[in-house]
Formats: C-alpha cells, sequence, structure tokens
C-alpha cells in the first residue's frame, strides 16, 4: 500500500448525536402505512401518525400514491409483542398538499392516540428524533437526528446538480421548503414524526439522499399540517411527473413483492430485513442497500475526494464495483463491504473474506465501561496489542497515523493508525517491512468499533512491483500485483465511508 493511498484513508467523516428521551408514550399514536398495487403484485411500506382526531393519519403523500389501476392504503396494527400478526385497515386519502408532499388518510381504528402538539422552534445542533418503520422493520424504531447549521431552508442546495436536473425534467420544484437534518433518514421513514425532546413534532419524514445512506435527509415543516387541515386540492390531481419525481427526491419508502395482505405481507417485511443482516456481539448491522460507486458518487456530499480515489486508483475497476452498505439502527454505524465479500462470524469480531490471499478486513466492537472524554483514555483503550519479538516488531508509523484520537466538531472521536511490522535483514541495520495493516477507531458514547485492514504481504518489494506496473503492465508479474490493487482500491473506499451516519 503506498503513500497516497495510506494518506487518502483520512478522508472519513464521523457524527454524533445523543439523545435520551423515552418516546414510548408516543408509541400508539405512530402507525405503518403499507400502499399496494394488485394488478402488478407490489407494495410498499411506510409511516404515518394519527393527528388530532383518532380516525386521522397524516403521512407523506409519494408514500400513498403509485403507479397503478387499482391502488390501496392499509393501517396496520400489530396483536402480539413479536408484530408478526395484526389487523389490516383500510384506509382512503381525504386531503392532499402536493407543495409539501403532505397526505392525510381517513381510518377507523379503536384505541389510537391523537398528537396535536407541533413545534417551528429549531436551533443549530438540536438532537431530535425520527419514530418509525426503518426499513420495514416489524416494531417501531427510533432514529437519531440532528439539525445543522443551513443557511437555505429550500432543498435544493442540499441535492447534488446531477439530482436537480433529473427534477426539472420532470417539471418537479426542487425548491419546496424543508428542515434539513444531519443524520440518515432511511428507507420505511416516510411520512415519520421527528420530534424534539418535549413530544411535539417538529418536521415530517420525506428523503434522504441514496437512499439515507449520505448522511443528507431532510423533512418537511410541521407547520404545514395546519396547511393540509385547510387544503381543498384535488385528491385525484396525482399526475406521473410526482410520482416519478417521487421516486428520485423522495427515497423513503420500502417497495415489497406481495400478492396478498396478511400474514404473507409480514414475513416478506421479515425477510427483507433479515436476509443480509449479521450481528457482532449483541450490534445488529442491516443491509440497507447496495449500490454501485458511480452511484454513490452521484448523491454523495463529497465528491471531491470520492474523484480523488478514482484518480489514485487507476487500472482498477473501482467504478464498477457493487458495494453493500450496512446500518446499525441503535449507534448510527454506517459502513460498506464490496458486494461479492463473504462474511464470518469470529468470536468478538467479524471478519471479511476479500478477493485477495494477503487482505484482511474485521470489524471489532467494544462496549466500554464508562463514556470517556479524555482523549488519552481513548487511545489507551482503543489500541490494539501488538507483538513484538527479537526478530521483527509491529512500529506505529507517524506518517500514516493521528498523533491522538481527534474530536470532531460534533463531538465523536475518531483515529487512524498505520503499523508496519518490521524486521532486520539477515542480522544488518536495513529494515524490511514484511506487513501493513491500518486501523480505523469509531467512538460513539460508550460504543467503540475498529475496522482493520491488515495487508500480509504489504512489503516493500510489492510497492515497487506496484510502481512499475502502473507504469506498464505487459510484465507477466503484474496481474497478480494489479488484482491486489484493486482489492486495495475497494477496500480503501470502504474505510471512506465507515461512519456514524448519525
Amino acid at each position: 500500500m503506498n503513500l497516497k493511498t495510506k494518506h487518502l484513508l483520512f478522508f472519513l467523516f464521523f457524527t454524533k448525536i445523543v439523545y435520551s428521551q423515552d418516546l414510548s408514550d408516543l408509541n400508539s399514536s405512530v402507525v405503518k402505512v403499507v400502499y399496494s398495487c394488485r394488478d402488478i403484485g407490489k407494495a410498499k411500506s411506510g409511516t404515518g401518525f394519527v393527528w388530532k382526531k383518532s380516525n386521522q393519519i397524516v403521512t407523506a403523500l409519494h408514500l400513498v400514491t403509485g403507479n397503478c389501476s387499482n391502488g390501496s392504503i392499509n393501517i396496520f396494527i400489530p396483536s402480539n409483542n413479536t408484530y408478526t400478526k395484526g389487523v389490516f385497515y383500510s384506509a382512503k386519502v381525504v386531503k392532499i398538499l402536493k407543495s409539501a408532499d403532505l397526505a392525510m388518510l381517513e381510518v377507523n381504528i379503536p384505541k389510537l392516540k391523537p398528537l396535536n402538539s407541533i413545534s417551528s422552534n429549531l436551533f443549530i445542533k438540536q438532537n431530535v428524533e425520527a419514530l418509525g418503520y426503518p426499513l420495514g422493520a416489524p416494531s417501531k424504531r427510533s432514529i437519531q437526528l440532528r439539525i445543522p447549521f443551513n443557511e437555505s431552508k429550500k432543498l435544493r442546495p442540499n441535492l447534488p446538480s446531477s439530482i436537480v436536473a433529473e427534477l426539472n425534467k420532470l417539471n418537479f420544484n426542487p425548491d419546496i421548503e424543508v428542515v434539513h437534518f444531519q443524520g440518515s433518514l432511511l428507507p420505511g421513514l416516510s411520512g415519520a414524526p421527528i420530534f424534539n425532546n418535549k413530544g411535539q413534532i417538529i418536521a415530517i419524514g420525506n428523503g434522504g439522499l441514496n437512499r439515507g445512506q449520505v448522511g443528507i435527509s431532510w423533512g418537511i415543516p410541521s407547520s404545514k399540517i395546519l396547511d393540509l387541515e385547510n387544503s381543498i386540492e384535488n385528491i385525484n390531481n396525482i399526475d406521473d411527473s410526482f410520482r416519478k419525481s417521487s421516486e428520485i427526491a423522495f427515497s423513503s419508502e420500502l417497495p415489497i413483492d406481495m400478492n396478498s395482505f396478511g400474514e404473507d405481507f409480514l414475513i416478506k417485511e421479515k425477510e427483507i430485513l433479515q436476509k443480509d443482516m449479521f450481528k457482532i456481539q449483541n450490534i445488529e448491522f442491516y443491509k440497507v442497500a447496495q449500490k454501485s460507486f458511480s452511484d454513490i458518487l452521484k448523491y454523495s456530499n463529497d465528491q471531491n475526494a470520492l474523484t480523488a480515489l478514482i484518480n489514485l486508483f487507476q487500472k482498477t475497476n473501482l467504478t464498477k464495483t457493487e458495494f453493500d452498505i450496512y446500518r446499525n439502527f441503535e449507534t448510527g454505524l454506517t459502513f460498506v463491504l464490496p458486494h461479492d465479500y463473504k462474511i464470518i462470524k469470529k468470536g468478538n469480531e467479524t471478519e471479511f473474506i476479500t478477493s485477495h490471499r494477503s487482505l484482511h478486513i474485521k470489524l471489532n466492537y467494544y462496549k466500554l465501561a464508562k463514556n470517556y472524554d479524555i482523549m488519552d483514555e481513548l487511545c489507551e483503550n482503543g489500541r490494539l496489542n501488538r507483538p513484538i519479538d527479537s526478530i521483527s516488531s509491529w512500529q506505529r508509523s507517524p506518517n500514516y497515523s493521528y498523533p491522538a484520537p481527534i474530536l470532531t466538531f460534533d463531538g465523536q472521536y475518531i483515529n487512524r493508525e498505520g503499523y508496519g511490522k518490521n524486521s532486520f535483514v539477515n542480522g544488518s541495520t536495513n529494515i524490511q517491512q514484511l506487513e501493513f495493516q491500518f486501523i480505523t477507531t469509531a467512538k460513539k458514547n460508550k460504543d467503540l468499533f475498529f475496522l482493520s485492514l491488515t495487508d500480509d504481504e504489504g512489503s516493500t518489494e510489492y510497492n515497487q512491483n506496484l510502481s512499475l506496473c502502473l507504469q506498464d503492465d505487459n510484465n507477466s508479474m503484474c496481474e497478480d500485483v494489479l488484482t491486489k490493487w484493486n482489492e486495495i482500491a475497494k477496500l480503501v473506499f470502504c474505510q471512506y465511508l465507515f461512519s456514524f451516519s448519525t
């Protein structure tokens, strides 16, 4: 791994939110909304909430519309603690507000508790929380968000130019009024209420770039609910342009293959959620998307850094590689993995089988005894033990390591450490590097994660051969050298996106 590659790993960014409010008293006010198109056997699920009257539910308009001739809306109410059984109640749209992507539904369900409190009092770094059904989760889950500094109250400034261009072609106005969030509104949170620490609704979940994986999300201001109540718009006036643009701008609904409601539908939802889930200790990671490098670049808010990756890793197929995106709901940790990698659980760590014999990537997790605030303590607890013997030793590289963990502007700790395993050649004073390891450490509250990349053959000889092959790949040795280089490119990208997305 050469100097430029290791320096590029330092482009990672982390964010933090601390939120402790108990939202259990709001449980009976938030519901799962399902829109189905029986003629094509498709359905999508999201979230809604009861508003002012027990038979009124507010949700996202794009969630309850679709390109089918006989679409239907149902509200699911569970009847057991495992959320595997319940009743689907038929609902209908009674009011819409297209300019705010809001819909009001009417449904007859007993024992629903209406919400009636909103707030427009927002401030920078304010902690808020969305409550709903991310990824079609069987039970309600909360997602932590934070109000960032943002001069604009419009959607356009936070959208890449390529997305704005697509919306303009569909005659969709990207200048709608929104509340910007730092964090991820995952698929399934369309229509979810977003609360402040007083239990007041400050926004309605609407969308997030790249299906919520970029860390840029937005909601509709809660004041628009009052406009929805007074709206006299024709509820049948939903054109194809709105439906198509909602697929681009508002990506927080979960599509599901289905033929009928009932337990079959619930089983399919659960299968989607559990299919690609893995655990490290009691921390669950769910696959939330599969994207190519090019797709991630398209939606990224840091396109310069990703373009630098492309320029650095010449003679690789990085831009054509498919990546699986995993996320833990509770901590907000998000990381990506090449789609062809396999996951192996080994005790307290998770290892991923790469496509090259000498490259290994592992994810470790530790629950700290307390929430360390001093960087020295974090560094001491976060450093992995290095073997030292008489002929070789692990040496920390100051060129590839932070001198100490860094506290980000929003309160998280991150660290980068590069180590080379060196050996003296034939008893001389000449040092030969035998192995290289790079570790990214991420800490949030008491949760400490390590993502380690090890090159068992990270030798001086390989670096020399790589330089030759990048200039001229006709040499017979270059096939293996460049195959490894291609895998290193993928793993560097994994390190780059290893972050707490909320």
